[in-house]
């Protein structure tokens, strides 16, 4: 079992600043948790604090049912990629992939198992004679990878390590290590501020900001039931789009009035008086025969859909379509979106 669970955690530098704030998270055995949110949300800290290198301040850490608050990085059975790849320039990719196992006198033969192993796991038998200088980034990557996977850790730890990646190459890398964390069927928390990569890539993710956690679930159950607005906001791309509004109940019956556009809503969905409404921009239907009026100022294509940037009464607006949209800045368009498409939020 390799269950990480951190309780109450909190990290706090000079002067009382605190990064972390009583954390409360269990990752399961087996689990590909993504921490995600904004930078300096502290999800990177968090990291580090699992790693071993950053103190905690105060709650616990345990990894496999023990508790290693007071454990070195190297006895917590944990190995973590960096987003810089830190790779020993003058050394080989297999003098890479083989150093930590030598540090701990693990037997030659024993080394070479393992770093052919990783070597064609990873589709780097063709770079083993090569400097980290003599290899692309995503070949620099994969090589991190391996030096991780050859300590065969009970979890994996990465922090941010696509960043520095084009976006093809960080597509790839994306796939590779799912393909990986199914290979390997091992515990992996992995640290990004990149919502597409959180989506694609987590079988949960933690939402966090200023170094609180916001909403842990399933991929789809945060985007279609954000736990608040911040999360509603970060969470998808283009971002959600926020209304001022107010319900009112009358008869009975509620309606939600924005600037321009009145609508009815179950009442059992809101609270009566001013709230928020958020739509996702490919919950809006073009060309309605009733709902907001909005002005097209700029189309974006992007090949299978177009963004369409508004201006509306209710204020500026995105909507996503992967239609053929017949239209140019300029054009008027009613918008109208169906009410379970709707989310409401306190102000």
């Amino acid at each position: 079992m390799a269950e990480v669970v951190l309780t109450e955690l909190c990290k706090s530098y000079e002067k009382g600043r605190e990064t972390v704030h009583n954390l409360n998270l269990t990752v399961h055995d087996k689990e590909f948790m993504v921490l995600v949110g904004p930078s300096g949300c502290g999800k990177s800290t968090t990291l580090r604090m699992i790693a071993g290198l950053e103190e905690i301040t105060s709650g616990t850490i345990s990894i496999g049912g023990q508790v290693v608050n007071k454990l070195l990085p190297k006895d917590r059975d944990v190995a973590m990629v960096f987003q810089n790849y830190a790779l020993y320039p003058h050394k080989t990719v297999r003098e890479n992939l083989a150093f930590s196992l030598k540090l701990r006198k693990t037997p030659k033969e024993e080394i070479a198992r393992r770093v052919a192993e990783a070597a064609e796991m990873l589709g780097l038998n063709d770079y083993l004679d090569r400097l980290p200088k003599q290899l692309s980034g995503g070949q620099r990557q994969r090589v991190a990878v391996g030096r991780a996977i050859v300590r065969n850790p009970a979890v994996f730890l990465f922090d941010e390590p696509l960043s520095n990646l084009d976006a093809k190459m960080r597509s790839e890398m994306r796939t590779e290590l799912l393909r990986l964390h199914q290979r390997l069927q091992c515990t992996m928390i992995y640290v990004t501020h990149d919502q597409v990569e959180a989506m694609t890539m987590g079988d949960r993710i933690c939402v966090m900001k200023d170094g609180e956690i916001q909403q842990t679930a399933p991929p789809m159950e945060v985007y279609e039931h954000p736990a608040n607005q911040f999360v509603a906001g970060f969470i998808g791309s283009p971002p959600m789009n926020f209304f001022q509004g107010r319900i009112l109940v009358c008869e009975g019956k509620a309606t939600c009035e924005l600037p321009g556009w009145t609508f009815p809503v179950q009442q059992a969905s809101c609270n009566k008086g001013n709230v928020i409404v958020g739509i996702r921009p490919e919950h809006f239907e073009l060309d309605a025969p009733d709902g907001l009026h909005a002005t097209i100022e700029i189309i974006e294509h992007l090949g299978g859909e177009s963004l369409l940037r508004m201006a509306s009464p209710a204020g500026e607006l995105v909507a996503k379509t992967s239609q053929k949209v017949a239209k140019k800045p300029g054009d008027s368009v009613i918008l109208s979106v169906a009410p379970e498409n709707l989310r409401f939020f306190t102000p």
